[in-house]
C-alpha cells in the first residue's frame, strides 16, 4: 500500500463507486487470503467504516431488475395479496438468512463453513445492515406493470 499521507486507496476509481481497496480486497480472496488487517492512521477510521457501510446495502436498481424478471414469469400465477407482499417477502428471505448465520454462530459453525471465529456474527451483522438499508428504501418498491 502507499506511504502517502492522503486517503488514495480510498478514492473512487470507477463509476460504480469502486474504491481501489475493492480492488485489492478482490484480489486477496482471489489469491485464498480469509483475513485482512488494515494499518490505518486513527483519522481515517471512520470514513474508513463509512465507505464499507455503503458497501453493504440493499440496491434498488438490482431489486427492481430482479422483480421484472420474477414477474415475467410468474405475474400470472400469483394473486393480488402475494404481489402486494413481494417486497415483504424479499426483506423476510434476507432476515432468514441473517437468523441462520447468527444461530450458526452461536452453535459454533456447525453449517455454514467460516474463514475464522466470528466470520457467521460479521454474516450476520451485515444481513441485518442489509435490512436496514432495505427498510429505509421501502418506500421506493413497487410492483413493476
Amino acid at each position: 500500500m502507499s506511504t502517502s499521507a492522503g486517503l488514495k486507496q480510498m478514492d473512487t476509481v470507477t463509476v460504480e463507486g469502486n474504491i481501489i481497496i475493492d480492488f485489492s480486497l478482490f484480489n486477496a480472496i482471489q489469491a485464498g487470503i480469509g483475513k485482512v488487517v488494515f494499518i490505518i492512521r486513527k483519522s481515517f477510521l471512520n470514513h474508513l467504516k463509512a465507505l464499507f457501510n455503503k458497501k453493504v446495502a440493499f440496491n434498488l436498481e438490482y431489486y427492481q431488475a430482479y422483480e421484472k424478471g420474477f414477474l415475467e414469469k410468474t405475474k400470472d400465477s400469483l394473486s393480488a395479496t402475494a404481489l402486494k407482499y413481494l417486497p415483504l417477502a424479499a426483506k423476510t428471505m434476507i432476515f432468514i438468512i441473517a437468523l441462520r448465520f447468527l444461530r450458526d454462530y452461536l452453535n459454533n459453525a456447525i453449517y455454514y463453513k467460516t474463514n475464522y471465529a466470528h466470520y457467521n456474527l460479521d454474516r450476520a451483522k451485515n444481513q441485518f445492515k442489509w435490512i436496514a438499508s432495505f427498510s429505509e428504501k421501502n418506500k421506493y418498491l413497487k410492483i413493476i406493470n
